[in-house]
């Protein structure tokens, strides 16, 4: 509907709105600011606040000044979480840098607290928005430190030895070269070190509760400052084949019965959208957690000679496979996103020199 009546402020922010009867609301606007609304009340003059809601930066390096692509800004806010607090849990507002560094962020919260993530930086928690020059009620220059990890790898088999975890966290503290730690959350076994809210994880009972949780791990190094690697293998996953043969690789000369590699460990289908579903959801709880970082490893297909020997759900070319593990990776990316954790894949060192790897899907 349109306004009975309507008016634009002067220098001083004063408008005048004749034809406003008494129960009539109205609305103030402004580009950068949140919209404010009340009811008109019969008074003669009425005050009020209008709120910024967009800051505009440019993400850089701290140490050279130059813009950092391909940073990621997340605004929550304060009122459900601040600071490091807020990883893990779904922003307000998410936006991608342009190549160039700079963004802009619309319709934040009243009280925001931004993060500005990307690779190879550490994250960025901006203790004030402040106005200034830059088309915008706030405006921001994100310095962001470079980083670079540097630790040791911790299997699945030592979270059953609280003691020992503790005793390698402390070596990491003590270090004057080590900041970070790679520990198996999701096992070449498909085990699991939290218990899951995936209904199949939950049916095939892929936790073990014996062993030193997710969130304890992460507690104790997050006490010492350390950076967290949560290693997922994804693929070849033992636990899931033997829970759902039908989602898992068999040779077709023996229908039903298990394919299994060198080291007597069964593998998934990576075409099939149920084995990618489950692998997503549970990425996501893991970066529900709070690790710094989710690294994933056997993201790729077996590498038997022949796949034509297997059975899968379409055919296995080396374009499908490339398309299935491309493809797979642009969704679990996507999924992740809203949650703040970095992502790393393992891939194979001869992708470098060779462009691709027909046999695994990686390109």
């Amino acid at each position: 509907n349109s306004p009975r009546s309507d008016a634009t402020t002067d220098a001083q922010g004063v408008a005048l709105l004749p034809l406003l009867e008494s129960g009539d609301p109205y609305t103030v606007t402004l580009a950068g600011f949140a919209p404010a609304a009340q009811t008109y009340s019969g008074e003669a003059q009425a005050d009020l606040s209008i709120v910024p809601n967009t800051v505009a930066g440019t993400a850089v390096d701290a140490t050279t000044g130059e813009p950092v692509p391909g940073a990621i800004i997340y605004v929550y806010d304060k009122t459900s979480c601040q600071g490091e607090a807020c990883r893990g849990s779904e922003p307000a507002v998410l936006v991608d840098a342009n190549a160039d560094g700079t963004f802009l962020v619309e319709g934040m919260p009243a009280d925001p607290q931004v993060m500005i993530k990307a690779p190879g930086y550490s994250l960025l928690f901006p203790d004030a928005l402040q106005a200034g020059d830059c088309n915008a009620p706030y405006c921001l220059q994100a310095e962001l430190q470079p980083f670079e990890a540097r630790g040791f790898y911790v299997p699945f088999h030592y979270l059953y030895n609280r003691d020992l975890i503790e005793s390698r966290l402390d070596l990491i503290e003590q270090s004057d070269v080590l900041n970070a730690v790679v520990v198996d959350m999701k096992s070449d076994y498909g085990e699991i070190a939290w218990e899951p809210k995936n209904a199949v994880a939950q049916e095939i009972g892929v936790y073990q509760e014996d062993v030193m949780s997710a969130q304890e791990f992460l507690a104790e190094a997050q006490k010492r400052g350390i950076y967290t690697i949560a290693r997922f293998v994804t693929f070849k996953d033992n636990a899931l084949a033997e829970g759902k043969p039908e989602w898992a690789l068999s040779k077709k000369s023996n229908p039903g019965v298990l394919w299994k590699d060198g080291e007597d460990l069964a593998w998934v289908d990576p075409y099939r959208d149920e084995v990618r579903q489950y692998e997503i959801d549970l990425a996501k709880e893991l970066a529900e957690i709070g690790f710094d970082e989710v690294q994933f490893d056997y993201f790729r297909f077996t590498g038997q000679r022949d796949h034509n020997l297997l059975t899968y759900s379409v055919e296995s070319t080396p374009e499908n496979r490339r398309e299935a593990i491309s493809s797979f990776s642009r969704e679990l990316m996507a999924a992740l996103k809203p949650y703040g954790a970095f992502t790393s894949i393992d891939v194979f060192g001869s992708i470098i020199l060779n462009g691709n790897e027909p046999l695994i899907g990686q390109n």
